[in-house]
């Protein structure tokens, strides 16, 4: 304050004011010990170390659900690894529900006919409304619906 006592609500640092166009300006502080408490104000080795493990995790979220970035999930969809519906063009592995409204379930398991049902490792189901159940089973004719 100008008549020398402290404002402890408060903190005016000289300098030029902060244009956030060109990122100019402004007071850098340094020196700042790590935050503890919650009300404490976290120094810039707290944020790098957080956003390394947001890094490391998004590895981890990859290799349970699959590739989650946009580019991949607008082709694809979205889902557990081995578990899709309605999708198709994945990798090797991976299953592919490509009919509407599918779903295929399992290492490689494939639905290809619309509303079908692939469920277990290389299963396939290949027309319309078929289920394919247990590990290998395929599927040649559709079952008829009463």
């Amino acid at each position: 304050n100008t008549d020398g006592t402290v404002n402890y609500n408060s903190i005016t640092l000289g300098g030029d004011t902060y244009n956030s166009t060109t990122k100019t300006g402004g007071t850098r502080i340094t020196n700042v010990a790590r935050g503890v408490d919650d009300s404490d104000a976290v120094n810039m080795s707290q944020l790098n170390e957080t956003n390394e493990s947001i890094v490391n995790m998004g590895d981890t979220i990859n290799n349970f659900a699959g590739d989650q970035t946009t580019e991949y999930t607008d082709i694809h969809g979205r889902g557990i690894r081995y578990v899709r519906t309605n999708d198709a063009g994945l990798e090797l592995s991976d299953s592919s529900a490509e009919g509407q409204g599918s779903t295929a379930v399992g290492y490689n398991a494939t639905s290809i006919g619309d509303s079908s049902l692939a469920l277990g490792r290389e299963s396939k189901a290949n027309n319309a409304n078929d289920v394919a159940l247990g590990a290998g089973s395929t599927t040649d004719v559709a079952v008829g619906t009463a």
